[in-house]
């Protein structure tokens, strides 16, 4: 990513994340209007695209809506504990995590073989950094996921930059080692919630729970990590938006 671009990226993740606590905080009831592009350009001191796509974010997010003849409004429920997810690229994705994070609760070097191997898709018998925790959301109390995150161990050394209560990792991967994430797989299946797993995600045991699965390579086609998310499947919910090509 271009400096230029991730400064972009920076300024309307910012913009959406300071909108976005305000609904969730309250402080915009639901129907409320949002204040015109122009005047959240001057406040934010951005330019109005990068308004447009701060909205845009929340729109996808479905916390506001445009309507004809009002502006942009208050739409979603501010107690509402389900995650959405309404990511068609990467920065998209980073816009997202950039208001979790994640409680770890183990880190260390694990070898992979056999069952776990074939669930990442990788080659056993490797080495990997791995890192367990809970993910939340900024301000709300009900967990977002369980997640595992399976470092190459030529990254390893991230480990050091961890905190108890980190952001995203494969941001950390990118600012450590100078390489630039360029290519995400995304691979989504269904299980089962142990009764641990229901506990810690204060959900059912048994209920369904939504796998999500990534694989982040770099520029160079590098494989720099895999991360897993268990989702209970009554709080998830995810967006795509598909064009048809022209030809």
């Amino acid at each position: 990513m271009s400096e230029p671009a991730a400064e972009e990226l920076r300024r309307y993740v910012a913009v959406a994340q300071a909108l976005r606590e305000q609904i969730l905080g309250g402080d915009l009831a639901i129907g409320a209007r949002l204040p015109a592009e122009r005047e959240l350009s001057e406040h934010f001191a951005v330019s109005r695209q990068t308004v447009r796509a701060a909205l845009r974010l929340l729109r996808e997010e479905r916390l506001v809506a445009s309507q004809q003849g009002a502006g942009t409004v208050v739409t979603a429920p501010r107690n509402s504990e389900a995650f959405r997810l309404a990511a068609n690229s990467i920065d998209d994705l980073v816009a997202y995590a950039a208001h979790m994070f994640t409680e770890i609760r183990s880190t260390g070097m694990e070898r992979i073989d056999g069952r776990a191997a074939a669930r990442l898709g990788v080659a056993p018998g490797h080495e990997w950094f791995v890192v367990r925790g809970l993910v939340r959301y900024h301000r709300r109390q009900t967990p977002v996921c369980w997640s595992q995150y399976y470092i190459n161990s030529a990254f390893a050394g991230v480990g050091r930059a961890l905190t108890p209560q980190s952001g995203p990792i494969f941001l950390l991967i990118e600012e450590m080692f100078g390489v630039t994430i360029a290519e995400m797989d995304q691979t989504i299946s269904t299980a089962a919630l142990s009764r641990t797993l229901a506990e810690e995600l204060k959900a059912k045991p048994g209920e369904t729970s939504i796998e999500v699965r990534r694989s982040y390579r770099t520029s160079q086609g590098h494989l720099a990590q895999i991360s897993l998310h268990s989702h209970p499947a009554a709080r998830f919910q995810q967006t795509i938006r598909m064009q048809r090509l022209a030809g």
